[in-house]
């Protein structure tokens, strides 16, 4: 039971992290078009 627990876990940390990078980009890419 554990494994599935933590690879779920992993997954789910991975995918916010990479979403929080994305949205980061994002913004800043907007930032610059601004200025």
């Amino acid at each position: 039971m554990k494994i599935p627990y933590l690879a779920n876990h992993l997954t789910k940390k991975t995918l916010n992290k990479l979403s929080d990078f994305s949205k980061n980009t994002v913004y800043q890419f907007f930032e610059k078009s601004n200025l």
